[in-house]
């Protein structure tokens, strides 16, 4: 069948952690909160690196990165240090594009088309609103003032700079979190770009593959 699961597929279960943080996220305030924040965001490189060694074989790259980001983040969640949050976030983006780039391997690979590819594709686009949103908390951090908005009163943390990545990545666009320099504008459209641009080009190649399978 076309969406027949592959067997042993682990991609699953990296998007029902990119779901949950997704659905769970925006109700992280700062405060002790600080704790379930960052175990979120473990889960999500846990089982990235469950579904990146899986597929590719990376599993001492993926060891190695996963287990200097489970220090990183605990210590933060624990000290609640605003100076390592910069090597944090840095750090968390370098492992998602692993991941990522594990994953578009597996996608675009030839084959059969079966869900778990299917999910690994969602996951990618998951990844690239979670990654862009960190991406957006070290802009704000090295460069206070780069986003404005009623949501960032007191100042910008994560929760509301990954709500304002997925926003921008699904080109919503509700205006409550703005990008106020030159910085956080190309970053912004970039990113609303890559997003249109990678569903085109995802359906278009899933699409493909299925006809080349009948």
């Amino acid at each position: 069948m076309f969406l027949r699961r592959e067997r042993g597929g682990r991609n699953h279960i990296l998007l029902a952690s990119l779901i949950l943080v997704l659905a769970l996220m925006p109700m992280v305030g700062r405060g002790g909160m600080q704790v379930l924040l960052h175990g979120m965001l473990l889960l999500v490189l846990l089982s990235g690196a469950i579904a990146s060694a899986y597929h590719h074989g990376r599993a001492k790259l993926v060891g190695i990165l996963a287990s200097f980001l489970v220090f990183l983040s605990f210590f933060l969640a624990q000290r609640y240090s605003s100076e390592a949050l910069p090597y944090v976030a840095a750090a968390e983006i370098l492992f998602m594009l692993v991941v990522a780039l594990s994953l578009l391997g597996q996608v675009f690979s030839p084959g059969e088309i079966t869900l778990d590819r299917i999910f690994g594709a969602i996951s990618v686009y998951f990844l690239m609103a979670l990654a862009w949103g960190l991406g957006y908390v070290l802009l704000e951090n090295l460069y206070p003032g780069s986003f404005a908005g009623r949501l960032l009163a007191e100042g910008g943390h994560v929760p509301d700079l990954v709500y304002f990545s997925y926003v921008t990545l699904t080109t919503l666009g509700y205006g409550d979190i703005v990008p106020a320099t030159p910085v956080a504008r190309s970053l912004s459209l970039l990113e609303a770009t890559v997003g249109v641009l990678y569903m085109a080009t995802l359906v278009a190649r899933l699409v493909g593959l299925y006809r080349s399978q009948k």
